[in-house]
């Protein structure tokens, strides 16, 4: 075995080294080609494009300076005269800038070309030294193969049985994992089938009883109480948006108790409606917050649109909501009961949750 791991370890460091070797071949040919391309002289180098854009860009920025100056009311022959005498020193100047650029930048790329001449003659030279090195290590490492080979066709014959024995175990385990998981799908595909079938069962059960017309007729009575029961819910949040904004037009410092009763009935539909627990402060505080957002402010001061939500928001903080009342409401909404207010009566009268009367609504 250990011979085996030696064998595959080297087969694998044999192909690496000739794939080493077959890139650094291709880069000595470019690079041999690349060294007999710049054997030229100095003096048939290009220059490259020079940048001028900063010296440009001084130069029109003293130009502009120039050109911006006002015009005087007298003598504007001479000042014309003396601006065109400034414009041509600036641009005589920076033909002089350009011409000096240029020659600082020939002789530096001639420089250049001298350096990368000098390291690409060297690169070569170093290339060709490591492809002969390579190929040297390449015939070693073709000996030591060889004689791997001969060793690996001598390997024990008991080894490999062991090694035999131990994959065809792996593979029975494999098998029966599989089949176990077949099994485990067959039982849940034959779960859910039944599942489908209860379904189906009810289904058929559910059209059989609405075949019945009294059951029919409860089943759609119920349809109609859901539908009524959220009608009433936006009826009061408009309502209530609506009693907001009068209330904000209006003289009086607080909300009227009809107002008031129309406002907190809206706070408790805008909770129902979002899923929230009126009967909790700081819930309701929140429903009372996705209300006043649907309020409209447009026509009223910045004092008077401020002053009507903290009008709103200190009715939130006086009111009470009972238990009682959301009971009622979780079952007007399955359409199992009536849409109530309080005792009974509209959302115009002051009554607590209960239907008793209140002296002044909402527990204010």
């Amino acid at each position: 075995m250990h011979l085996l791991v030696e064998f595959t370890k080297l087969v694998g460091e044999t192909q690496n080294i000739k794939s080493q070797k077959a890139r650094l071949e291709d880069k000595v040919l470019q690079l041999e080609d690349y060294a007999a391309a710049l054997d030229i002289k100095e003096e048939d180098l290009l220059v490259p494009i020079l940048k001028t854009n900063p010296l440009v860009n001084k130069a029109w920025g003293a130009i502009k300076e120039e050109i911006d100056k006002p015009i005087p009311t007298f003598g504007q022959k001479e000042w014309r005269e003396e601006r065109r005498k400034a414009i041509k020193a600036i641009l005589t100047e920076l033909q002089t800038a350009l011409m000096q650029a240029k020659e600082a930048q020939k002789e530096e790329i001639l420089k250049l070309g001298k350096s990368l001449y000098k390291k690409a003659m060297q690169d070569v030279r170093a290339i060709i030294e490591q492809s002969k090195q390579l190929q040297k290590e390449n015939g070693r490492l073709t000996e030591e193969n060889n004689v791997l080979k001969k060793q690996i066709a001598s390997i024990d014959e008991n080894a490999i049985i062991r090694l035999r024995n131990q994959k065809d175990a792996e593979i029975k385990d494999l098998h029966e994992r599989l089949d176990k998981a077949e099994s485990e799908a067959v039982r849940s595909g034959n779960m859910a089938y039944s599942e489908h079938q209860r379904a189906d069962e009810a289904e058929s059960q559910t059209r059989e009883m609405l075949s019945i017309p009294e059951i029919k007729k409860i089943w759609d009575c119920i349809q109609q109480n859901k539908k009524a029961f959220w009608q009433q819910i936006e009826q009061w949040i408009g309502n209530a948006i609506t009693a907001i904004r009068d209330y904000a037009f209006n003289k009086y410092n607080d909300f009227q108790p009809k107002e008031g009763n129309t406002v907190a009935w809206g706070i408790v539909a805008e909770a129902f409606k979002r899923g929230l627990d009126p009967t909790d402060d700081k819930q309701r505080k929140t429903a009372t917050n996705y209300l006043l957002e649907k309020v409209s402010w447009n026509g009223m001061t910045p004092f008077k649109a401020d002053l009507t939500a903290t009008r709103t928001r200190q009715l939130c903080d006086a009111m009470t909501v009972t238990k009682d009342l959301m009971a009622n409401l979780l079952l007007a909404a399955g359409g199992r009961g009536d849409i109530c207010l309080g005792g009974g009566g509209s959302d115009n009268e002051l009554t607590n949750w209960d239907g008793t009367r209140k002296r002044n609504g909402w527990g204010r």
